[in-house]
């Protein structure tokens, strides 16, 4: 019955974290697509991404009104390389606000794996999951459109499951992604 509650427990949370993607997406993607989002921060990065993809360089010339500068003059986020791809395969603005959304529901991994390192609950790890998705300052942080604070939360995560278990692979790698987020990371 706990293994049945447990897989039960990890099948909601995993489409309570597919819901998350489609609602952050289709209210993000909607914004973009009724002209409701201010240059900053969709345009800047819009742009920025669309540099990235034909010259490599996160080039803009939205940021601090001195003309073409690269992103990482303001804040070194090479962390935006690694959704590239994805942007490479479908190269328009809603893909990042999509990418966006799967990055910050993501943290739902780390958080069941570090719950189950704790030994809580499967029911105790599905709540812990819930109200990270759920809590209005985490979604709504989409509001202001991309941002590379987006990341930190699931890889923040997974460094500290990664110091849990006492694994230093783990920790160096999830430290160097979580510093590849911003320099005050």
């Amino acid at each position: 019955l706990e293994k049945a509650l447990g897989i039960g427990s990890l099948v909601v949370t995993g489409a309570l974290a597919v819901a998350f993607i489609w609602y952050v997406s289709a209210w993000t993607v909607g914004r973009v697509n009724i002209f409701w989002t201010p240059t900053y921060d969709i345009g800047i990065f819009s742009q920025m991404f669309y540099s990235m993809a034909t010259h490599g360089t996160p080039i803009t010339t939205l940021e601090r009104e001195v003309g073409a500068l690269s992103h990482f003059a303001v804040h070194v986020s090479p962390i935006y390389y690694l959704l590239l791809p994805f942007y490479w395969i479908v190269p328009i603005p809603a893909t990042l606000q999509v990418l966006q959304a799967a990055v910050l529901a993501s943290a739902v991994i780390p958080l069941w794996k570090l719950g189950k390192h704790h030994n809580l609950t499967p029911m105790l790890r599905f709540y812990l999951c819930l109200l990270l998705l759920v809590y209005p300052a985490y979604a709504g942080g989409t509001s202001y459109d991309i941002h590379e604070n987006a990341f930190l939360t699931p890889l923040i995560l997974w460094l500290f499951y990664a110091v849990a278990c006492k694994s230093i692979p783990l920790t160096a790698i999830f430290a160097v992604l979580t510093a590849m987020v911003k320099e005050d990371a």
